[in-house]
């Protein structure tokens, strides 16, 4: 043999990794072990334990990523289950939470403020949307906060401090506690509350039948329309001889999905009076007359992206696609419809002013946008105390004013414009209360931002004294069912201040609009069963 000549590796060899500086040096390696001939000729080290590997850095910057993302995860859920544990072992901070979040009657509030910065800072997870206080009026927190709070008082937490209160002195008597302890057992929410997506399918979105539309479209005029003012009659009847005149042509799915909106309100509606008034006709049996718009619905709200074009015809049918989340789905869905429709109105510039717009548009366009802005600036405030979230259109934020009334302008069109007024003070409730700049401020500033809020609502209802009186309705006898809407509104919006303030006065005032918006609502009941007082009441 020659020495001069490089050895020639064994079969095997191939098998064996190279050693580990010249995978390094990317020189070719004889994998002759214990030493190769590369490194015995450059008298270095031979290694070949499996160790090195050439790495690829894009690939090991995202392991590195994932891995501190999945550490952070198990941070977040370690911090979690001490803050439970820390709730359940601390009686006075959740004792006040419980307390000042319900506003129950006969509970006394906390003397120490820091108990009350405690309360405020209870929060209610909402899985993969956020947040939220315990205190905010969202349905599903308040249905937890009182899930907790009638657990408390059925001693189920017994490092709990003893609560006081018309639930305490109800859950220490032998005759009510079973029936408190039936309603733990049947209560709503207490596991998760998961909503199914929207099945999707293929379909188009076809037009109803002429009939079913033309049928409807008065119902809806004067039933939801007037609450909700999307359309005025003249072209609403308009775009409907233009769309049904050439059934071959090319149909635009906005016109289409407006068309199967105002059906289907004004079935549901339709439904409501029957079941209400007892009919023998229920048209909810029939759901061979629904089916076609349901499912022309469900096709536009599973892809909204579709309607997401910067024009007030898009804008149209997402309010109307709003309205039908909220009466057939979950709330979800009419979050996330109400949201896409306020994205498409800042696309057209919908609370622009008239001297900031870039070209200058026909007067019915211009009464067009206005109102289409205030319809859907009224449905995001309702949106925000109804979710959980806030606000997407702000009044601070546009260039229109809220409309004033006067005298001299129809009834109706008062009631619309004072509601709108009254839209304008939720969005202050909810910046100075709600929001989560308002959690960080202590509990005197929150008390100062109640007595300004309070001064609002006293200068509205000076200004609106005689569309709240009982003496309008001599004018006009046909709005009462408007009227108090616009009542309920108002003790809506002093209950979402005052509940924020623990002091027994502010107290008392909850539980007196409290009242009087539960009068409102049972009035509306048993007032005459007629399309219009099930859509009041349905809203």
């Amino acid at each position: 043999m020659n020495p001069k000549k490089r050895p020639l590796p064994s079969p095997d060899a191939d098998l064996l990794p190279a050693c580990n500086q010249c995978r390094s040096r990317k020189v070719r390696c004889d994998r002759i072990q214990p030493e190769c001939s590369t490194c015995r000729k450059s008298n270095v080290p031979c290694d070949f334990s499996a160790s090195f590997k050439r790495v690829n850095p894009a690939k090991q910057l995202l392991h590195d990523f994932s891995a501190v993302l999945a550490r952070l995860d198990h941070v977040d859920r370690t911090l979690a289950q001490l803050s439970e544990k820390v709730d359940s072992l601390s009686p006075q901070s959740t004792g006040a939470a419980l307390t000042t979040a319900t506003g129950t009657a006969g509970s006394e509030p906390a003397n120490d403020p820091t108990a009350e910065e405690i309360a405020t800072k209870q929060v209610l997870e909402l899985g993969d949307i956020g947040e939220r206080l315990y205190g905010y009026p969202a349905a599903l927190c308040l249905f937890r906060s009182s899930q907790k709070l009638l657990w408390t008082a059925l001693g189920g937490y017994p490092h709990i401090a003893p609560l006081r209160g018309a639930v305490a002195i109800a859950a220490d008597q032998p005759s009510l506690r079973p029936s408190l302890v039936r309603h733990y057992e049947n209560f709503p929410f207490r596991g998760k509350c998961m909503e199914p997506p929207i099945a999707r399918d293929q379909g188009p979105i076809l037009l109803p039948p002429l009939v079913m539309l033309e049928s409807a479209v008065p119902s809806y005029l004067e039933n939801i329309n007037a609450q909700v003012p999307v359309f005025d009659a003249d072209s609403l009847y308009v775009a409907i001889q233009t769309c049904y005149q050439a059934p071959n042509a090319a149909m635009s799915s906005t016109w289409a999905i407006c068309f199967n909106c105002i059906v289907l309100l004004v079935w549901n509606l339709e439904a409501r009076v029957a079941l209400r008034a007892k009919s023998v006709v229920d048209p909810r049996k029939n759901k061979r007359l629904t089916a076609l718009p349901l499912a022309n619905c469900r096709r536009g709200l599973v892809d909204l992206q579709r309607f997401s074009q910067p024009s007030l015809s898009s804008l149209q049918a997402l309010i109307l696609s709003t309205l039908v989340a909220r009466e057939f789905f979950v709330s979800a869905v009419f979050e996330k419809a109400c949201q896409t429709a306020c994205q498409v109105a800042r696309s057209v510039g919908l609370s622009r002013s008239i001297e900031t717009l870039d070209h200058v548009e026909d007067s019915a366009q211009l009464r067009t946008r206005e109102r289409l802005f205030w319809a859907l600036y009224s449905l995001d405030k309702q949106r925000v105390f109804l979710s959980g979230h806030s606000s997407d259109l702000y009044l601070f934020d546009s260039g229109l004013q809220p409309p004033r009334c006067s005298s001299e302008m129809p009834a109706a069109s008062q009631l619309q414009f004072a509601s709108v007024q009254m839209m304008t003070i939720w969005e202050e409730i909810y910046l100075c209360l709600y929001s989560s700049r308002a959690a960080r401020f202590g509990v005197d500033h929150r008390r100062d931002q109640i007595r300004a809020l309070g001064r609002l609502y006293a200068d509205f209802s000076r200004q609106q004294e005689e569309l709240l009186s009982s003496s309008f309705l001599i004018r006009a006898p046909d709005l009462g069912m408007m009227q108090l809407e616009l009542k309920y509104r108002y003790h809506v919006g002093q209950i979402l201040i005052y509940r924020c303030d623990p002091s027994a006065e502010s107290q008392q005032e909850t539980r007196h609009h409290s009242l009087l918006a539960l009068r409102i609502m049972s009035e509306v009941f048993h007032a005459p069963v007629t399309a219009n007082s099930c859509a009041v009441l349905g809203r």
